[in-house]
């Protein structure tokens, strides 16, 4: 389903992206919902916190 809303007056736009860029590469909704259940079956938060202190540092 295509929304035309602005997300910046309906937030519910950003619910469920149909794509996404993410420094210049495009995600679209299969790869967004694949890393949504990788996501869910993940166990290993340490890793999982590695990875997002490499991501605020290397931005």
């Amino acid at each position: 389903m295509l929304s035309c809303e602005n997300p910046l007056i309906h937030l519910r736009t950003l619910a469920n992206p149909e794509k996404v860029f993410i420094r210049g590469h495009l995600l679209d909704a299969g790869k967004l919902l694949l890393f949504q259940e990788k996501a869910y079956k993940r166990n290993n938060y340490l890793a999982t916190l590695v990875r997002m202190g490499e991501g605020l540092w290397l931005r």
